[in-house]
């Protein structure tokens, strides 16, 4: 198996905004009009290096921004409307899945999911869409985040910080070719080791 070459695109981006600093310095020195040039090599250097620092924003954004306490309800309702299993299962932490997966098989998980999506077909229609609106978080009380901790422990053999909780009540709306729906639901959701997750304690 060849080795796949990994890819560094901020290293990269630096590389290049270093090879382009050097290249427009070297111009300013053999010019007659050196002065001038080197106080345009100032603005446009200060223009590479700012415009790299918003790139690597852009990117840290990416990676660790885009996790927030309705992460884990898109999931829910992606996972829904795509019919994908494992993009609904991104809900719940490892820990949860693992023991679920120790008591039945993730073959016989994802039947019983695709059940509930050929019930949705049959209900909505083909075209069947969830979607939802935010009505209102609650903050989740400290001591019952600690409560959590313990409970996953016990329950989970696994030690994790929960630093952060909402009760979120949405507004789930279901349409489809045939017949529409909306219905009023709460999720408790879960800042866990730093990611947000729903639970099922």
């Amino acid at each position: 198996m060849s080795k796949v070459e990994k890819k560094d695109p901020i290293g990269d981006f630096f590389k290049n905004v270093s090879g382009k600093s050097k290249e427009i310095a070297k111009n300013a020195s053999s010019s007659e009009t050196g002065k001038n040039l080197k106080e345009k090599i100032k603005g446009k250097e200060g223009f590479i290096i700012g415009g790299g620092f918003l790139i690597l924003a852009l990117v840290l954004f990416l990676i660790f921004g885009t996790n927030t306490f309705e992460t884990p309800i898109k999931n829910v309702v992606d996972g829904f409307n795509k019919a994908d299993f494992k993009t609904y299962m991104k809900a719940l932490p490892d820990f949860v899945l693992e023991k679920e997966f120790a008591s039945t098989s993730y073959e016989d998980a994802q039947e019983d999911f695709m059940d509930e999506i050929v019930d949705f077909r049959e209900e909505y229609g083909q075209n069947y869409k969830l979607s939802y609106k935010v009505l209102e978080k609650t903050p989740i009380e400290v001591d019952k985040l600690y409560d959590l901790e313990n409970d996953i422990l016990s329950i989970y053999s696994k030690k994790v910080r929960v630093t952060e909780g909402y009760k979120v009540k949405i507004l789930a709306i279901i349409s489809g070719d045939k017949k529409r729906d909306e219905k009023e639901t709460t999720y408790r959701v879960y800042k866990i080791d730093g990611k947000w997750y729903l639970t099922r304690l």
